[in-house]
């Protein structure tokens, strides 16, 4: 393998690592089972709370099922935790 592609190709898994996921932030899934209802229903509470400034949406590289990827992480303003049940 030439230089040039192995340079490439470390720079590529350089990019592959794992962010830690500051407290406070969670996956949409995690309020799905915390709460006994599903994603979809989850992802359009948070997608309004977003839209209305109640809450904050910021993406982290995470290890999943099929690798790292990034994944939208959620953090929720304490009324609207409350309101929606999200505590």
């Amino acid at each position: 393998m030439s230089k040039e592609i192995q340079k490439a190709v470390a720079d590529y898994l350089a990019t592959l690592t794992c962010e830690p996921v500051p407290k406070g932030y969670h996956r949409i899934q995690d309020f799905a089972e915390r709460h006994g209802t599903g994603r979809r229903n989850v992802q359009l509470i948070l997608t309004s709370l977003v839209k209305h400034k109640q809450a904050e949406r910021r993406m982290f590289r995470v290890r999943t099922a099929t690798g790292i990827q990034p994944v939208p992480h959620y953090k929720v303003s304490k009324e609207a935790a409350r309101a929606f049940g999200l505590t």
